[in-house]
């Protein structure tokens, strides 16, 4: 009987491999024979799933966002608050622990590539951060008209400050400036101010 092969489990497989290079080498000398024998497949199989190596790394980058999307998911309970998924959301990006570090590396080493090479930069670009900066704008428009948050916020701004506490800070954690737990405390002072307890 043939063997059945789940093609998108292959996929997410040599992803994963590209990721692991990438948060350890960078990009810059990532190639598909690298990621094929990290990933413990020939190099014709990451050919046959991706005929470039810009395809491939634009699928990890992809495959890297669901990933995350679907932890804040698993974290949230049944019913989260709009501060709640605000949070969760951004915990992610904090480099707490070994997958958040390995992503916080991931997306660092995009960011490097992609400053010199335009087809990586309009997919990293694209790679949903304005899109969850409206999501997050939505959810604090949400609360300032249920009445929970101040009306003279601007959600756009209170969005943009939120993000740019969880990326700004997450390399200060990597080179050691700073913990986690001070990032999450000024996401929290920050969070406190969209969302006063109540």
């Amino acid at each position: 009987m043939p063997k059945v092969v789940d093609h998108e489990q292959r996929r997410r497989e040599i992803a994963a491999a590209v990721w692991r290079l990438a948060s350890t080498h960078g990009l810059e000398s990532v190639s598909l024979r690298q990621v094929a024998a990290e990933a413990g497949v020939s190099m014709r199989l990451v050919q046959y799933y991706f005929e470039t190596k810009d395809r491939m790394l634009r699928f990890a980058l992809r495959h890297l966002n669901e990933v995350l999307e679907s932890r804040v998911r698993t974290a949230l309970g049944s019913e989260p608050t709009p501060r709640e998924i605000i949070r969760t959301s951004l915990a992610e990006l904090v480099p707490a622990d070994e997958h958040s570090r390995m992503v916080s590396l991931v997306f660092i080493a995009y960011f490097v590539r992609a400053l010199s090479d335009p087809v990586l930069g309009e997919a990293f670009q694209g790679d949903g951060t304005d899109q969850l900066a409206a999501f997050f704008a939505g959810l604090i428009r949400d609360s300032q008209a249920a009445g929970h948050s101040p009306s003279w916020l601007d959600p756009e701004r209170e969005a943009a400050t939120l993000l740019a506490v969880a990326n700004g800070m997450g390399p200060d954690v990597l080179i050691g400036t700073a913990t986690a737990d001070d990032v999450l405390a000024t996401l929290d002072y920050n969070l406190d101010r969209v969302f006063p307890p109540r």
